[in-house]
């Protein structure tokens, strides 16, 4: 098995997910988990077994991150060789659950997945017991054998080097339960033994109860039965006759009592005749009243109907009446209020006229009054551009001046400069002469030699040439005239430029100012015609005006809304009357149809009673109901329903009528049955009374030798079952007696745990064959591990000359690297008992006690033990093994989220 994926979420100090990267983690085959104590390293191996097995490897149940209230670990994982090879995914979820106050962690659901051929995972199992045991299937390992094949502990690695003898037989036993090759199966011996002794016990002391069972007493008891039989069946015989004489006799005696009962009975019905012709007379009565009552309740209908209409009739006169007089006076009403409504129209129409006459005055109003208001705006707007035309007038006039001014003083300064700049132009000439002189200066220094100098002018001799001053000032001087020259130039040309720019200006400003003048003079002819102040007054007069206007045509408009509403009223109170008069009248056509309606159905239905009226008495006096009925005007309906046309009772009394009839059909056929059957035959009393004597004498006869034979039959029987039990018995303590023969020779066998140790030995020459080839690889050849005599662990130093050293001897490296190599070896055969090889284990042994060098053996074996089918982990704390370890994955516990949190980190 190898690890693909962890999640981790909510499980000991992980409260937030984690995901753990294994094909990263282990792609170099070493590996390290790096953290301090209780950051949460060992939690990655209980969340892996968590995942797995459902548990975790300390057994606690309340796993569940004190913050959280769920738990989530998903583990994917690949598995088998070859192209069996299979990817799986387990998925579980955990919940916590409270009782008396204490948590634990339950399963909430859990998912068992495998990838497909197309790379999707499919759910193979979703139940914890399915779950469980399809994982120890596909692994093949129980949980604690997973354990101990990937997990190298802490405090574990040299152990079983230095356990004696014993204790290593002990440990061996825990490891590959041999137990229950050792105690267990002494205990199980000695428990066969003592269960075997017991039931031997058992059945010797059953067989002393059965002593005196045997074949020939049981063919005794046989030919006994046989004798007993034939007596039996000799009075069997003797017993049926008689029973048939008493059962004859008694059948007679039963036949007579019957026949006594079914007269005594037939007289009591002949008595009930009378009683049932009246019932029958009574249904033929509620026959004939049946028949007759629908034409009897159609009278009365139509009888009712006639009264209803004739009431309905006389209503509606007095209706019509009240309607008529309501008619006349709504028209009376309407009349006036159509007059009214004249009245109100004409002042509407005067109103109109007065209103269109003021809003065409108000509107001329308005128009003069924007006609003033424009005019003036026109005049405002023209002295303001006046104003401007001064202001404007103004500011060229002083630009003028300005002007003139700049150009004066320009060409006085451009006079100064072309005085000066003819000045520097003469001292720029003297300047270039004693540049001149400076050069033959610079000429005869270069001739002068160390310590005699001649003076190119006179030919004397020159002391030294630090003696001769040089005037640098000269130099300096001309330099200054030559720039400030250059400067003085380009000055004049700027002045020259600047006083044609400023006469351009000047008349530019003067052209502007002939025109400006020319404007002013025909603005000023024009404002001097111009009242504005009297305009202003004229408008705020007209605007006065205007407004009282505006409030007289307010009031009229008023009154005209207050008569438009007096009208609108006036058109609903009329609009409402013409409607309720409509109404009135349409009632008083329906009201005067429904009286001839009424005078139509009167006489129809008066014509349709008096048929009925013949007709019912016709059919009362044939069916002769005169008496019962008389006049039908007169008779009570409801009670001659009730009496004589109730289904229920009608019903009732026919089949009261037929049970009699039924019943002495019934009983007439019995008796003459029961005459038949009796005949001529007589009954005598004494000779029944000694013919029941005589069978009751054969029957206790009878139950007594049935009773022998029931008796015989079960001692026989039971004879027969205590025989084969006997039997039984005998083989049974036969092959109990063997077994504890064999019980007594294996318990000498097992004596001082002589098996489990032969057993042991097995494994430990398996283990100590693969250790010394893991070892031998581990070393390059130079160790080897082997077993002496006393079975204890010897190294072999092939490097020097394959010396022997006991295991007490090895320094710390070699004793991690055989200890090493033993507990793969011992990881190796847990792993036999699965069904595919686990590709990765772990290191939790603690480094921090080796000291540099041993370290480094350490890494170096360590290194040469991974293979591509092979990733070892390290799980430790000290920092040295980082910079070892290619891949690091490091744990940390975070302070803020309270929660551990990993990391995967390359060297």
């Amino acid at each position: 098995m190898k690890p693909i994926r962890l999640e981790i979420d909510g499980i000991n100090s992980y409260s937030k997910k984690q995901l753990i990267d294994f094909e990263e983690l282990t792609s170099r085959g070493l590996f390290g988990i790096f953290g301090n104590t209780g950051s949460g390293k060992s939690t990655i191996l209980d969340a892996i077994t968590l995942a797995l097995y459902g548990n975790i490897a300390r057994s606690s149940k309340d796993f569940i991150n004190s913050n959280s209230q769920k738990a989530l670990v998903d583990f994917e994982f690949e598995l088998g060789m070859g192209q069996s090879r299979r990817y799986y995914k387990i998925t579980r979820r955990f919940k916590k659950k409270e009782s008396k106050d204490k948590f634990s962690s339950v399963s909430d659901s859990v998912r068992l997945m495998v990838k497909d051929s197309s790379g999707e995972y499919q759910v193979i199992a979703d139940k914890v017991g399915e779950v469980n045991t399809s994982i120890k299937s596909i692994l093949g390992l129980e949980e604690g054998d997973f354990l101990k094949s990937v997990v190298l502990p802490q405090g574990k690695f040299s152990e079983f080097l230095s356990l004696g003898g014993k204790d290593r037989r002990n440990m061996l036993e825990r490891i590959f339960g041999l137990e229950e090759y050792g105690s267990s199966l002494s205990i199980k011996l000695a428990r066969e033994k003592k269960d075997l002794d017991s039931k031997i016990t058992s059945i010797e002391a059953i067989m002393t109860q059965h002593e005196n069972i045997s074949k020939e007493v049981l063919s005794e008891l046989r030919e006994e039965l046989k004798e007993l039989i034939n007596k039996k069946d000799s009075s069997q015989k003797s017993f049926e006759l008689l029973k048939k004489q008493v059962q004859d006799l008694k059948e007679l005696e039963s036949d007579l009592i019957s026949l006594n009962k079914l007269e005594e009975t037939a007289r009591t019905l002949m008595e009930r005749d009378s009683y049932i012709g009246g019932l029958e007379e009574k249904v033929e009565i509620s026959m004939s009243v049946t028949s007759i009552m629908p034409d009897l309740l159609e009278y009365r209908s139509t009888k009712r109907d006639i009264d209803r209409a004739r009431k309905e009739l006389a209503k509606n006169k007095d209706l019509i009446a009240d309607l008529e007089s309501g008619q006349k006076s709504i028209a009376s009403k309407l009349e006036d209020l159509i007059k009214d409504l004249d009245t109100i129209n004409a002042k509407i129409s005067k109103t109109e006229s007065i209103k269109t006459m003021d809003s065409g005055q108000l509107n001329r109003l308005n128009d003069d009054l924007n006609n003033k208001k424009l005019i003036l705006q026109k005049n405002i707007q023209e002295q303001k551009s006046l104003n401007e035309t001064l202001d404007e007038l103004k500011s060229i006039g002083q630009k003028i001046v300005y002007t003139k001014d700049a150009i004066k003083q320009d060409k006085a300064r451009l006079e100064l400069e072309e005085t000066r700049l003819r000045e520097f132009e003469d001292l720029n000439r003297e300047s270039k002469l004693r540049t001149m002189a400076e050069d033959l200066k610079k000429e005869w220094l270069d001739s002068i030699h160390e310590g005699k100098c001649e003076c190119p002018l006179c030919g004397s001799e020159v002391k030294s040439p630090s003696q001769i001053r040089i005037d640098h000032d000269m130099s300096q001087e001309e330099s200054y005239y030559q720039e400030n020259l250059e400067k003085k130039k380009k000055q004049c040309d700027d002045l020259g430029h600047l006083i044609s720019k400023n006469t351009g200006l000047l008349e530019s400003y003067s052209s502007r100012k002939e025109k400006l003048e020319s404007t002013l003079e025909n603005l000023s002819k024009d404002l001097m015609d111009l009242d504005i102040e009297g305009y202003q007054k004229e408008i705020y007069e007209l605007e006065v005006y205007i407004k009282d206007q505006r409030n007289i045509i307010e009031g009229k408009n008023r009154a005209y809304m207050d008569l438009m509403k007096e009208k609108s009223q006036v058109d609903k109170i009329i609009s409402d009357y013409k409607l309720e008069s409509t109404r009135i009248v349409t009632d008083i056509n329906f009201k005067y149809q429904q009286n001839q309606d009424y005078d139509k159905l009167i006489v129809e239905k008066t014509d349709q009673m008096d048929i009925l009226y013949s007709g019912l008495n016709l059919r009362i006096g044939k069916l002769g109901l005169e008496v019962l009925i008389g006049d039908p005007d007169q008779v009570d309906i409801t009670e001659l329903k009730r009496e004589y046309t109730d289904l229920d009772k009608i019903r009732a009394v026919k089949l009261e009528i037929e049970d009699h009839k039924t019943k002495k059909t019934q009983l007439d056929l019995k008796i003459g049955e029961l005459r038949i059957k009796i005949g001529e035959n007589k009954l005598d009393k004494e000779y029944l009374i000694e013919k029941e004597a005589e069978y009751n004498k054969v029957q206790d006869e009878l139950e007594t030798l049935k009773e022998k034979e029931t008796g015989l039959s079960i001692k026989i029987k039971d004879t027969e079952e205590r025989l084969v039990l006997v039997n039984q018995l005998k083989k049974d303590l036969k092959v109990y007696s063997l077994k504890m023969d064999d019980v007594k020779d294996l318990e000498k066998l097992l004596k001082g745990n002589k098996f489990v140790e032969y057993l042991s030995q097995i494994y430990l020459k398996n283990i100590v064959l693969d250790a010394s080839q893991r070892l031998d690889w581990i070393t390059s050849g130079r160790y080897a591990i082997e077993i002496n005599s006393d079975y204890m662990f010897v190294i072999r130093d092939n490097f020097n000359g394959g010396m022997r050293r006991s295991s007490d001897t090895l320094s710390g490296g070699e004793t991690f690297l055989v200890s090493l190599a033993l507990a793969l070896a011992l990881s190796s055969q847990i792993q036999l008992k699965g069904s595919a090889p686990l590709e990765f284990f772990f290191l939790d042994e603690g480094f921090g006690s080796l000291d540099s060098e041993l370290l480094d053996t350490v890494m170096t074996s360590l290194e040469k033990l991974h293979s591509n089918n092979l990733s070892v982990g390290i799980i430790s704390h000290v920092e040295e093994l980082k910079s070892r370890v290619p891949m690091k994955l490091v744990v940390s516990l975070d302070e803020k989220d309270a929660s551990s949190k990993c990391r995967i980190e390359l060297s």
